[in-house]
């Protein structure tokens, strides 16, 4: 049995007797939190403190959040939605508790990106039950705690095709008892259909070097084709107005087809060296292997000896190996 003995918009303090113990109660996604009477000298002091986290946690969630940013740089906070914008995606969980989460495949392993997600957000990874059609075992970093928040709020202010669901997913959160749900549902589940983000604009004076990195760790690739040509690919389905964007940014140095904006020779090279600071895991060895593969080349000249072939044969069969883990 409990008594409701402070009530406040966000949440609630109640007082439980079978176990003495108060505890903090909120109308949202925030677990609860009990504070028992035992471990304070009065009953007062647990009181006291109970009131204390909930004014601080209606403070952070209610308010604070959107006034101070997450305490990462601007370029991170790029990286990471654009990643999101190529494999994440945002939700609400039984149409109450927000989840972010984003998914990738790898044969060796969790991915690194995934690890370094985590690292700055939070939340957990996962093993996905099913594997991909190259045999690559599916992973997904997932966060559905309080701090998801902080990720989805990086995402409005500095996405492309997610920033609209991570708006309407926050003012959600700050208007959860006048806001119409069921138009709020209705409204998300058109925003998760692919054909939707056919029609998001994309603006291109936004588009920064780690925004590409970001998209690039999630929907890119680079290799080298059988003349040593480096090439760098962005794949894009489900929004060619991201792709345009991306090539206004360079100049309209790539060339884009089907969905696909390609890169090759000079101009992958000048893209790989202004994103590669942003890119992480096995897409950055890959770019890595071509700035070595480009470096070579210029040494050997076009005329090259045996051994020389031999050592860029081997960095294309090692940027192969790459695509595949």
């Amino acid at each position: 049995m409990s008594d409701v003995i402070f009530y406040r918009h966000f949440g609630r303090i109640e007082r439980y007797h079978r176990r003495p113990s108060f505890t903090a109660k909120f109308n949202n996604f925030i677990p609860s939190k009990s504070f028992n009477i035992h471990h304070y000298p009065t009953e007062e002091d647990a009181k006291n403190a109970a009131l204390e986290y909930l004014q601080m946690t209606c403070d952070q969630f209610g308010l604070s959040i959107w006034i101070f940013p997450s305490d990462y740089s601007k370029e991170f906070k790029c990286f990471f939605a654009s990643f999101i914008d190529g494999d994440g995606c945002i939700n609400l969980l039984k149409k109450t508790y927000p989840q972010i989460s984003a998914s990738q495949s790898q044969a060796s392993g969790i991915p690194e990106v995934l690890m370094f997600i985590q690292k700055m957000y939070g939340g957990k990874i996962c093993k996905k039950d099913e594997e991909t059609d190259n045999h690559r075992q599916g992973y997904m970093w997932y966060n559905s705690t309080p701090s998801a928040l902080i990720a989805i709020n990086d995402v409005a202010n500095y996405g492309f095709l997610k920033k609209d669901t991570a708006r309407l997913i926050i003012d959600y959160v700050r208007n959860t008892n006048s806001c119409d749900c069921s138009a709020l549902y209705t409204q998300l589940s058109k925003m998760h259909d692919i054909t939707y983000y056919l029609t998001v604009p994309i603006d291109a004076s936004r588009m920064t070097s780690a925004n590409v990195g970001g998209l690039f760790s999630a929907e890119g690739c680079a290799y080298i084709i059988h003349n040593s040509l480096p090439m760098l690919q962005f794949a894009q389905l489900s929004s060619v107005k991201y792709l345009e964007a991306i090539n206004t940014y360079y100049s309209g140095i790539g060339r884009l087809r089907k969905g696909v904006l390609h890169f090759a020779g000079q101009h992958a090279i000048r893209v790989i060296n202004d994103m590669i600071p942003y890119v992480v895991g096995s897409k950055k060895d890959q770019c890595l292997l071509l700035l070595q593969a480009r470096g070579l080349q210029l040494r050997f000249g076009k005329v090259k000896t045996d051994e020389q072939k031999s050592m860029l044969r081997k960095i294309r069969d090692e940027c192969k190996r790459l695509k595949k883990i």
